[in-house]
C-alpha cells in the first residue's frame, strides 16, 4: 500500500471520529462511552503502525497482505463495538473496558507473531539471494578466465568448473564455511593463474582443483541437510 493511502485510511477517520464525537456530546460523556472512544481511537492508529512494522525485504508482498487483513478484521470489529458501547452507554465501564481490552490483547498478540515470523522469513530470503548472489559471482569469475584462455582443452575445462560452480545449492550451513573458503581460494588462484599467463599444466592443475573443491562443498551440503 503507498504512504498516501496508508495516511487517508487513518487520519481522515480518525479525523471525523473526534469531530462527530465532540460536536454531538463536547465533553459530557460516561466514563464508558470514553473507554470506547480511546479504543476506536487506538484501534485506527493501529493503521500507520501496521504500516511502520510490514517486512522490508522486497517479495514479501503476501505477508504484508496477511497483516493487513489482520489489521483490518480488528478495525472493523472494533469500531462496530465501540459505536454499540457509545450509543448504548452501559453502567457498569468495567466489562465495557475488558470486553474492548481482550480484542486488542488478541490482536495485539497475533500481529507481534506476525511480526516475528516475517521477520524470521525476510532474514531466510536475504540470506538466500547473498548466497546466490556468491554463486553466480564465482560462476562469472571462472568464465571470464576461460575467456581469456587460448587453448581449447584448459577452456573447456575452465568452462566446466563454471558449470558445476552454478548447479552448486544456494543453501549454506556453519559446516560447509570450511568448503566454501576452500572453493573461493580455488576459484582465486584459478584466476590468478589465467591472469599472470601461468603454464597450461599450471591453469589445468588450478581448474582440477576447482572441481575437487566445488564436488567437495556439494557433498558436505548434501550431509549438512541430513544431519
Amino acid at each position: 500500500m503507498s504512504k498516501v493511502l496508508v495516511n487517508t485510511c487513518w487520519i481522515l477517520p480518525l479525523l471525523l471520529l473526534n469531530v462527530i464525537f465532540f460536536a454531538v456530546g463536547g465533553t459530557d460523556y460516561s466514563t464508558s462511552q470514553w473507554i470506547s472512544y480511546g479504543f476506536i481511537n487506538l484501534a485506527i492508529l493501529t493503521i500507520p503502525a501496521t504500516a511502520f512494522t510490514l517486512p522490508r525485504t522486497k517479495g514479501l508482498t503476501v505477508l504484508s497482505a496477511t497483516m493487513w487483513v489482520r489489521n483490518a478484521v480488528y478495525v472493523i470489529i472494533e469500531l462496530c463495538l465501540g459505536i454499540v458501547l457509545l450509543v448504548v452507554n452501559p453502567a457498569d465501564p468495567t466489562w465495557v473496558a475488558i470486553s474492548q481490552a481482550t480484542i486488542f490483547v488478541i490482536f495485539a498478540i497475533w500481529q507481534i507473531s506476525a511480526i516475528a515470523a516475517n521477520e524470521a522469513t525476510s532474514q531466510s530470503i536475504e540470506k538466500q539471494r547473498r548466497e546466490s548472489l556468491n554463486v553466480r559471482t564465482l560462476t562469472e569469475m571462472v568464465k571470464n578466465s576461460g575467456r581469456n584462455v587460448t587453448d581449447e582443452n584448459a577452456r573447456a575445462l575452465i568452462f566446466r568448473c563454471a558449470e558445476n560452480i552454478s548447479y552448486l545449492s544456494i543453501e549454506s550451513f556453519p559446516q560447509t564455511e570450511a568448503y566454501e573458503l576452500a572453493l573461493r581460494e580455488a576459484v582465486n588462484e584459478l584466476c590468478a593463474a589465467v591472469d599472470l599467463g601461468a603454464p597450461q599444466e599450471q591453469v589445468v592443475a588450478a581448474a582440477s582443483k576447482v572441481i575437487l573443491a566445488t564436488r567437495s562443498l556439494s557433498s558436505a551440503v548434501k550431509l549438512a541437510r541430513l544431519s
